[in-house]
């Protein structure tokens, strides 16, 4: 009986033991963790270029999480074309995370630009160093880069990658990778793309395909300019869609009108640059017994 009683009390104490020692390892864990700054990349994922307006102020085109077909899925695709000709530079926002706790004071981080896998060169890119700090109190740094508009741009996107680096002890770089889908994402790295083309508005990817077809820069400066309408009204996701089903069958007899009269619209495709006679949605078909005069 003592003999059971015995060992029974050791191993009670040795649980205790294992027990505590697991404590000790996770609070230590614990406290030497560093407070790490990273990119959030994510489903709900934005990213916010700034350009200047003729007036003085500074319009935004604000990308929501998306891609293009020749790039890993971190790439952020800005669409620049609403810019003004007058714009000869946009601002990229870029915007660093902090993983940890907030700091009474200001603590500086590093973003250096990896020029093997950016196409944009060196000499159009403006970033300060003193731009890349966590804020005293905050934990999000909006960090302003310059980048000049080039020519290259309206024929396909441009890319600039930037890397997290450590400056001091104060943040790290430690919070470097996360788990998506069983993959590991790398998170002090992103890549931003900017394309000088024109933002195709919300509605086209529904009723606009219907009634003008597929999109281009060409086709939508043409709808603009016809119907006598801002950039902003018609990039407004307000418009009716009886408004936008007036203009597909107008749209559908102006074209054929003017190819009748042989003098047709051209349309150009926004990457290769080819011309091709422009042509409306299949639902925009009508008698077009309207006066076009």
């Amino acid at each position: 009986m003592k003999m059971r009683y015995r060992k029974l009390c050791a191993a009670v104490i040795l649980f205790l033991l294992f027990v505590v020692a697991g404590c000790r390892k996770e609070e230590l864990a614990r406290f030497n963790s560093r407070d790490a700054v990273y990119f959030y990349q994510g489903t709900y994922d934005t990213v916010n270029v700034y350009f200047p307006k003729a007036d003085g102020t500074y319009g935004i085109q604000q990308t929501r999480f998306n891609s293009d077909t020749t790039r890993n899925l971190d790439t952020m695709v800005s669409i620049i074309g609403a810019a003004p000709a007058t714009a000869q530079e946009v601002i990229l926002e870029v915007r660093v995370m902090l993983q940890g706790n907030t700091s009474k004071s200001d603590r500086k981080f590093k973003l250096n630009i990896d020029q093997q896998t950016s196409t944009i060169p060196m000499d159009a890119i403006t970033m300060k160093d003193e731009d890349c700090v966590v804020k005293a109190g905050t934990s999000v740094s909006y960090v302003p880069v310059r980048i000049k508009r080039l020519a290259q741009m309206a024929k396909q996107p441009m890319y600039i990658t930037v890397k997290l680096a450590a400056v001091t002890n104060d943040l790290s770089v430690d919070y470097a990778y996360r788990t998506v889908s069983k993959t590991q994402k790398n998170i002090i790295t992103r890549t931003y793309g900017l394309y000088d083309n024109v933002p195709k508005p919300g509605w086209w990817s529904s009723i606009g395909e219907y009634y003008f077809g597929p999109f281009s820069r060409a086709k939508y400066t043409f709808i603009k300019n016809y119907f006598g309408v801002t950039d902003d009204y018609i990039q407004s996701n307000d418009l009716s869609p009886y408004i936008l089903i007036a203009w597909g069958q107008r749209f559908y007899c102006v074209l054929k009108a003017l190819t009748d009269a042989g003098k047709p619209v051209m349309d150009y495709n926004d990457v290769t640059g080819v011309a091709f006679p422009m042509a409306s949605g299949g639902s925009s078909k009508n008698s077009c017994i309207e006066d076009l005069q």
